[in-house]
């Protein structure tokens, strides 16, 4: 099989961002822009997801998850559409949003498209990770969101796999259907409204992983507007702005190092951390919120990174528990469950080859 993964711990864009949960201000605003095309003001989704006016146009600003997420509680209630990120996923045109879309019509493939995605997607939002996986059983864009709790944040979940299916069907027009089946997490909702529509007849919940599977005749026909050389140029520009975000990350790698340090004698209290920095605790407090962190954050993606590392080397359940520094299994099986959505005695990892 081959895997393609995107934000693993050693990756240029910064380790650990599995956990960040933000949105960039203008991907933001182009969502609420769908929101009041449907029939929600402006002013209802900033007192919903109490977002601050400066941050919200400021175009280098990154929106907390969680405001998103109350805009769209809020916005299914009133709107009368209980399938709120369904249906803003499904109007949301991807060539529209900036470079970072734009650039998915340039590729020579689905494939190439869903690795390209996969790599600048954090630029736009960190709602989760992405990955590319083609294997016997067909390829795959395979979506884990930051959020633990798939039923309360599914509208968060299916604005992502909406876009990516409305994405992959407008790349691939001329041929076939894109997409050739979808799968959920989180259970079957209530309505079923706009399902079919979007992602096809083939739509599974309650799964263990939130995948798109491509149409393998399409996934890798050329595609109509490849442009190998525009592409290159693109990629360049996006580049820079990747390395530069990467220059931002000092402090979280500093943490997420000290972290992995403090692992290795099972303490990884935010006193030893802050500690072992040289700073004082407030001190390292205001300067993570001030570059919009969070220490709890950081140290579960540690650990989440660590468990994927320790599972491919065969380790025991028990043994990979004592190593990430849980004292009880219960707790190892709670956060377990929040990053795979298994427990962990339900989990078959795939053998990975680059």
């Amino acid at each position: 099989m081959l895997v393609i993964r995107t934000l693993e711990w050693h990756n240029a864009y910064g380790k650990g961002d599995l956990d960040k949960g933000y949105i960039s201000s203008t991907y933001l605003l182009s969502l609420l822009r769908i929101l009041e095309a449907m029939g929600l003001s402006r002013e209802q989704s900033v007192e919903a997801g109490r977002l601050d006016m400066f941050e919200l146009y400021n175009p280098k600003s990154r929106i907390p998850l969680q405001s998103l997420t109350n805009i769209f509680d809020m916005a299914a209630g009133v709107l009368d559409t209980p399938n709120i990120g369904l249906q803003v996923g499904y109007r949301f045109r991807v060539h529209t949003f900036t470079e970072t879309g734009s650039i998915l019509a340039l590729c020579g493939t689905l494939a190439e498209a869903a690795q390209i995605n996969a790599m600048y997607q954090p630029l736009a939002e960190t709602m989760g990770v992405q990955t590319f996986e083609r294997g016997e059983d067909g390829a795959f864009i395979v979506w884990a969101p930051t959020h633990a709790d798939d039923q309360a944040h599914r509208h968060i979940t299916e604005l992502v796999m909406a876009g990516y299916a409305t994405t992959t069907n407008w790349l691939s027009w001329g041929y076939e259907r894109g997409v050739e089946r979808v799968d959920f997490r989180h259970e079957v909702p209530d309505s079923f409204s706009g399902y079919e529509t979007v992602f096809g007849p083939k739509i599974r919940f309650s799964q263990p992983r939130n995948a798109l599977k491509f149409n393998d005749a399409t996934v890798d026909q050329p595609l109509p507007m490849s442009n190998p050389e525009k592409l290159a140029q693109v990629r360049q520009r996006l580049d820079i702005i990747m390395s530069r975000a990467q220059q931002k990350s000092g402090l979280r790698e500093r943490v997420a190092g000290h972290i992995l340090n403090g692992l290795q004698d099972q303490n990884v209290s935010f006193g030893r951390i802050s500690r072992d920095m040289g700073l004082a605790e407030r001190t390292l407090r205001r300067s993570l919120s001030e570059e919009k962190l969070n220490y709890r954050s950081i140290l579960e993606s540690v650990r989440k990174q660590l468990c994927d590392t320790y599972m491919r080397d065969g380790r025991s359940l028990t043994d990979i528990a004592h190593l990430l520094g849980y004292n009880d299994q219960s707790a190892f099986t709670r956060a377990f469950k929040g990053w795979y959505g298994v427990k962990p005695s339900d989990y078959k990892p795939a053998p990975i080859s680059l």
